[in-house]
């Protein structure tokens, strides 16, 4: 079913509730430095991630203050690429608190003593291919993608699509094998399979993320055609 959606809509207010919980992990995190964990011995590897996130935060908040004017007399580009623009970044902030909320296991890892840097790569990478697949499965189940749409047509693309968003439910098996075999950090171990948890949800916000943007797009082409 077709969704009425608006600019404001897409802009506000889910991608900036998912960054606040992303820098309220960010910030439980940083306990571990008033626990014995030395800021010198955090890893190059985490200081970056968690400077990243930082940055996707501060960009998906900011979009709570409407700096790019959009009104019925803004060009047709100008609200394609803001509405585009603005579901990226809701995209990535899903993947950004997933991330964040899994940083607190490594983080606890390095204050005891244990670097975890195997894991966090295996993790970080196969985290973002789930959401990867889970956004293009997403975008050709709507009929979107335009290179694909060259050399199949719509039903043979919903069902490309639907292979993807499948496929993206790999990463429930690597984290019950991550549970198995990762060390269990000061009783820690619940975390692990507390993301799995968190993973269900941020999987169907990410898709409605990109049914609002594909919604969006629709609406503006019944627009001009009227």
């Amino acid at each position: 079913m077709l969704e009425d959606v608006s600019i404001d809509l897409i802009r506000k207010p889910a991608g900036q509730a998912l960054n606040l919980f992303a820098l309220f992990m960010i910030l439980f995190t940083s306990i571990t430095l008033f626990n014995g964990l030395d800021y010198e011995n955090i890893p190059l590897y985490l200081k970056i991630s968690t400077l990243i996130q930082l940055i996707i935060i501060i960009i998906s908040i900011l979009q709570w203050i409407p700096f790019v004017k959009i009104n019925h007399t803004s060009s047709k580009l100008k609200k394609k690429s803001y509405a585009k623009f603005l579901s990226i970044i809701n995209v990535l902030s899903c993947v950004n608190a997933i991330l964040a909320f899994n940083n607190l296991f490594y983080y606890m890892g390095i204050q005891h003593n244990v670097d975890l840097y195997e894991y966090w790569l295996h993790n970080t990478v196969t985290m973002i291919m789930s959401f990867l697949l889970l956004s293009i499965g997403a975008l050709m189940m709507l009929n979107e993608g335009k290179i694909i749409a060259r050399f199949a047509n719509g039903k043979t693309r919903s069902k490309i699509g639907l292979v993807a968003l499948l496929l993206s439910n790999f990463i429930y098996i690597t984290k019950f094998l991550e549970y198995l075999s990762i060390p269990n950090i000061a009783d820690s171990k619940f975390l692990v399979s507390g993301s799995m948890l968190i993973i269900i949800p941020l999987h169907f916000v990410t898709f409605m993320f990109i049914k609002r943007y594909v919604d969006y797009k629709i609406q503006e082409k019944i627009m001009v055609i009227e």
